[in-house]
Order: structure tokens, then sequence, then C-alpha cells
């Protein structure tokens, strides 16, 4: 009988914890082999709406939640998206629910997608604060945001998880280039698979991430000024 009980609770907790991404309309289908789906603004004149969908329940896997928004574009021929707000009482009340949101499909020319050039965007690990160094400032990352930088031409720039194993890249500005999208992660101790054995230890990695997946995120987390830390 105990077995039965939290056989059927288990069900019942997945039922609701589980997340679905569906579609709420189809308005036309596009023959579209790109492989990426960049953010736009909503209403771009020169998109052409696609489908709306609604990704229903939360998950932490931030990866896996794109890969159902991604294979829901493939299915339409999208190559963009934008979000949808529900129609709220208080218009101010712009801040995303994750749990349950509303993303538009579009299908735009290559070329006619806008970037902002040499724009540097760090996006924290959902598991906790984040301290970083970008070159003499110390900034806290808080979890589940990200944080804009601007890259200046003839400027070198050193990002850094600092610490004693921490990470550290080296940025700088170029012509036409396009936005960068790296994901900070904290303190890892992993196994040592040198043959010698112990640990590793790295109080933080940098981890560049794919434009697609970076603009998904910039919608779901929230993004931050910058703070300053000791």
């Amino acid at each position: 009988m105990k077995i039965r009980i939290l056989f059927i609770l288990f069900l019942y907790i997945n039922l609701f914890s589980a997340q679905n991404v569906v579609f709420n309309k189809i308005e036309s289908t596009f023959k579209n082999k790109d492989q990426f789906l960049y953010k736009i603004d909503n209403g771009n004149q020169d998109a052409k709406f696609l489908a709306e969908i609604e990704i229903q329940g939360y998950s932490s896997n931030y990866v896996e939640t794109f890969k159902k928004i991604l294979s829901k574009a493939k299915e339409v021929g999208a190559n963009a998206f934008a979000y949808q707000p529900f129609l709220k009482i208080d218009e101010n009340d712009t801040k995303i629910n994750v749990s349950n949101y509303k993303l538009n499909l579009y299908h735009l020319d290559k070329a006619l997608f806008h970037t902002q050039e040499n724009e540097v965007i760090l996006i924290a690990s959902s598991a906790q604060d984040q301290k970083i160094r970008w070159n003499d400032e110390n900034i806290l990352l808080k979890e589940n945001s990200f944080l804009r930088l601007d890259m200046l031409p003839g400027e070198i720039y050193s990002l850094s998880t600092r610490g004693l194993f921490g990470s550290t890249v080296k940025l700088s500005y170029n012509q036409n280039q396009k936005k960068q999208y790296f994901l900070i992660s904290s303190l890892k101790v992993k196994s040592d698979k040198s043959g010698v054995g112990g640990l590793n230890l790295k109080t933080g990695d940098i981890i560049s991430v794919d434009s697609s997946y970076g603009d998904f995120l910039t919608i779901i987390l929230q993004e931050l000024e910058i703070q300053k830390s000791n």
C-alpha cells in the first residue's frame, strides 16, 4: 500500500513539475535550414511571423529548455524569436515568469540581422553568486543573471574568475566583431585524470557560449548593472 501511495505521489509531482513547450498557434511555415535562432525585437517589420510557443513549467536545465524551443522553431522554419509577454493589468510589470512564458517565432533574412558589435555578455551560473575581475574592476555577478560590457578600440581586456586556481581570458576590440557570450561557473573539484592521482581544483571557469543559446538566456535571466565587489 505504501509503495502504491509513493508511486502515485511520484507521478503527481512529475506531472506538475514537468516542463512542456507547445505551440499556441502556427500562422505559417518556411523552408529553412538555418542552424541558428537569434533574438530580435518583437514586431520587427522585416521579419515574417510564423508561430507562437508557450513554455509551461520551470526547469533549471536551461540547455534542455532551449533544445525544446529550437526543435519547435525548426518545425516551422524559424531562425529568430522574441519574447511575447502575457497581457497584464500592470503594464509596468515587465519581469518574465520563468515558469510560464511565450515566445514568438519568426523568419528573417540573414542580411537583416543586426547585432551589437564588440559587446561582451557575462552569464552567471545558476548555482551561486560569482566574483569576477574585468581588468582592474572586481564585479559581483549574481546567480541567474547576466551583465553587458562594451569593448573600446585599442584596449585589451582581461576577464578572470579570480582566485589562485581561477580562469582568465584576454579579449580585444575588433572591427565587425559580433557580441560574445561567456558562462561564468563557480568552484569545481574533480578527480585528476593525469594518472598521478588526487584532485583538480578550479575556483571558476569561463566558457564561451553559442550566440543562439546566449540570446535565449538574456530573455529568462535578470540583467544587472555593474556591482563592484572587494
